[in-house]
């Protein structure tokens, strides 16, 4: 079954994706997602509830046929070849990007929404973000109701208004390496007192650094790095959050 999965992995990744898809997806991440909110005056955040769960097999099915045009009862067993106990299984090398297909126009629906009011919006698996001026709470709430209309459901909504900027409001928002300059002057960044690196914001919750699996050594903080200045920023910052 693993063996399927790997090659229905290839097969989807020669499909073109939108641009504003950051996972799944080669030179994008978790990094260029939050860095496409960078100086957004407005952001809003919001998760899909259990999503892999949430896309059942007769998702899965239809997508087959109605979008990649295969015959009924081929599209019927590689569904059930795809789905664990009727859904999306997690930790599957084929879930993440075989979601979104199966939800794309869902995603491009709720894109289309947001260009008009100079919207920037980004997916992240089942992280949706909004940034820009026009972001508003009705417009926050004309996208759940897109989401609602597909049967799933959003939570842990997160909505930072002007002023407020981007750091931390973003889930499982990680940002590494960015230069001091497009962080912006107003946010001090230096070693805190936990010995985490991060941005002196409201809206923020760190973890440390180190922990997180998209480190490798070369980005690892020492065990018990030395004690820097409140206000002093670093050359190349690490910052961390995870979902408020």
């Amino acid at each position: 079954t693993m063996r399927i999965h790997y090659r229905l992995v290839k097969l989807l990744d020669s499909i073109q994706r939108p641009n504003f898809l950051h996972s799944a997806t080669r030179k994008r991440s978790s990094i260029s997602n939050a860095r496409a909110h960078l100086g957004g005056e407005n952001l809003a955040a919001t998760d899909i509830r259990s999503f892999y769960e949430s896309t059942t097999a007769q998702h899965v099915k239809k997508f087959f046929l109605n979008e990649l045009g295969w015959p009924h009862d081929i599209a019927k067993i590689m569904a059930s070849i795809c789905t664990v106990d009727g859904h999306l299984p997690t930790g599957s090398c084929l879930s993440p990007l075989l979601s979104f297909f199966v939800h794309k126009r869902m995603f491009e629906d709720i894109d289309a929404v947001c260009a008009p009011h100079s919207v920037t919006m980004t997916l992240y698996v089942d992280d949706l973000t909004l940034s820009g001026r026009g972001v508003t709470a009705g417009l926050f709430h004309s996208v759940k109701r897109i989401v609602g209309r597909s049967n799933l459901i959003t939570h842990k909504d997160r909505l930072v208004p002007r002023g407020r900027g981007l750091d931390g409001a973003v889930g499982e928002l990680v940002l590494l390496l960015l230069p001091v300059h497009e962080v912006g002057a107003n946010h001090a960044i230096g070693f805190d007192d936990d010995e985490t690196v991060g941005m002196r914001h409201p809206a923020i919750d760190l973890d440390r650094a180190g922990a997180h699996p998209e480190f490798d050594q070369s980005t690892r903080l020492p065990d018990r790095p030395a004690r820097a200045r409140t206000h002093r920023p670093l050359e190349h910052p690490v910052v961390v959050a995870r979902s408020l």
